[in-house]
């Protein structure tokens, strides 16, 4: 590839703007990179998490796939670094480019060089450049003085992809209902203590390969980007693209003085053609031959001194030479050239009197004192505050950390007091509902059908419910419920019960009516 042929305009650059523009390469082939990306990744992806499956690893298939993105960061390289010369690649093209391309050199990425901070802006150099050994090393080495933007660059894409990851997590949060939200934060602060590990590695590798496949193509765009500059300054690439374009201008211009430069000189020559042949023609031009005989013919004397000068002129040097010879004597005699500078440097010792170090007043030593005094209480009554402040709001963070000074109920104390249930339950949990439905208090009756349900439960399960079990884990208790029309009415008078609690929503009479009516048919249920 020829540096003429290069689409961007080069120029010295910061370190953010050169990254900028790699990123702005790949944002101008995103659908090429992109789905090359996910046309390798993802085979990739699935074969080391079934594998991880398998061997009960899964958390040793997301590590690998994290090492081997060297690997798929070969795509975006060879993509962006044909479109900056004006080549187009098809999806098809760079995944095929990828079986030779930068193979001999990958192994050291996946090694040694894996944890580089510079790999994005070494990449190039042994992917595109190749060449010996000794002289890539060369060329790494002459790109160590753009080492600590690149280490940068590495440090804020890593931030990027875990930033990305989290927020996705967040993102789901946002799906819940906010009176939902605490209960949910501990369901999952409960399920990362304990549990099963499967599902939840399964979803951190899924994160990661987005966070991946987001942030990757841009990693080494920034590379590639930085990778540019350096060598636009170092082999100042913008000055020689600008001379090759200034030269092209000058020939356009020349173009047309040239052809009518030599349209005059062949007319030239041709009209005196006809003189010449006049002058060789004997019968008309004998008597003017001779008189011009007689005028100009020299004599022996004089023939023998021309030819004596002339040896002499063709022994000694040529005349354009000796020219040459006298302007470069004049140009070293010039006193630009032939001025010398002398520099004298002198040492002045100064009077210690002079340099005696200003004595501040006793007062401004004295507010120094007292300011720093005062910043000390200062900070000592924002610690108190601070200490005051948690101290308050203990009962509002201290569940969230499991701590809990008494046990709550599925349904709390002050909501039953609220929703007019009693403390137990009555014998006829079926009855009592209804009659509630019928009087119009249809959030009560719900909630009766509700913890009729969660006491069965308790009865029927195979371990008892914690204090305080929230619905997730009724729901996840109900599982375990030997007959499967068990574990359906469960699960659809818990939905029942969320639906009118947190949106408000009552079931219709015939919804109502359907669910009391498979209470009362369940055996042992409502007793």
């Amino acid at each position: 590839m020829r540096i003429e042929d290069l689409t961007l305009v080069l120029r010295p650059r910061g370190g953010f703007q050169a990254a900028d523009l790699g990123m702005g390469l790949v944002r101008a082939n995103a659908r090429v990179i992109w789905l090359a990306w996910l046309a390798l990744v993802l085979p990739v992806a699935l074969a080391l998490n079934l594998a991880g499956w398998y061997l009960d690893m899964l958390w040793l298939a997301g590590l690998l796939l994290w090492w081997l993105k060297p690997v798929f960061e070969r795509i975006p390289l060879y993509v962006i670094s044909r479109a900056a010369f004006g080549e187009q690649v098809s999806v098809g093209q760079a995944l095929r480019a990828q079986a030779g391309f930068g193979l001999g050199r990958l192994p050291a990425y996946l090694l040694w060089r894996r944890l580089g901070l510079a790999r994005s802006l070494m990449m190039p150099v042994d992917m595109l450049e190749g060449g010996p050994p000794s002289l890539r090393r060369q060329r790494r080495h002459a790109l160590l003085g753009e080492y600590g933007m690149a280490a940068l660059v590495t440090w804020l894409m890593a931030h990027f992809e875990l930033l990305l990851s989290v927020g996705i997590v967040a993102l789901s949060g946002l799906m819940l209902p906010p009176d939902m939200l605490g209960d949910a934060a501990r369901e999952l602060w409960e399920n990362i203590r304990s549990g099963d590990h499967t599902y939840r590695v399964l979803v951190m590798n899924l994160l990661a390969l987005v966070a991946m496949t987001v942030i990757g193509p841009l990693y080494v765009g920034a590379g590639f980007g930085l990778y540019l500059d350096a060598r636009t300054r170092r082999e100042a690439w913008d000055i020689e693209l600008g001379l090759r374009r200034l030269r092209q201008r000058l020939l356009a211009l020349h173009r047309p003085l040239s052809a009518a430069l030599l349209a005059f000189g062949l007319g030239l020559l041709l009209t005196a053609s006809p003189l010449a042949q006049a002058q060789d023609t004997p019968a008309d031009t004998a008597p003017v031959s001779k008189q011009v005989s007689d005028v100009d013919q020299p004599g022996p004397a004089k023939q023998a001194a021309s030819a004596t000068a002339r040896s002499a002129t063709d022994a000694t040097t040529p005349a354009s030479e000796q020219a040459f010879a006298r302007a470069v004597t004049q140009a070293y005699a010039h006193p630009d050239f032939g001025q010398q500078r002398q520099r004298q440097e002198r040492v002045v010792e100064q009077d210690p009197a002079a340099t005696k170090p200003i004595q501040l007043p006793d007062l401004f030593a004295g507010l120094a004192r007292v300011l720093s005094t005062l910043g000390g209480v200062v900070l000592w009554v924002l610690l108190g505050i601070a200490l005051l402040a948690i101290v308050l709001t203990a009962r509002r963070w201290l569940p969230w950390l499991g701590w809990q000074r008494a046990p709550q109920l599925a349904l709390s104390q002050i909501e039953q007091q609220a929703l007019g249930l009693p403390d137990t339950l009555p014998d006829g949990i079926a009855d009592h509902a209804q009659r509630l439905w019928q009087q119009g208090r249809g959030r009560q009756a719900m909630a009766l059908l509700y913890r009729g349900s969660v006491a069965a439960l308790d009865r029927l399960g195979q371990q008892p419910l914690p204090a305080g079990a929230t619905e997730a884990q009724c729901l996840r208790a109900a599982r375990q419920l030997p007959e499967a029309s068990q574990r359906e009415l469960f699960s659809d008078t818990v939905r029942s019960w969320q639906q009118t609690a947190w949106a408000g929503q009552l079931p219709s009479e015939a919804g109502f009516a359907q669910l009391l009516q498979r209470l009362r048919q369940q055996p042992g249920w409502l007793t």
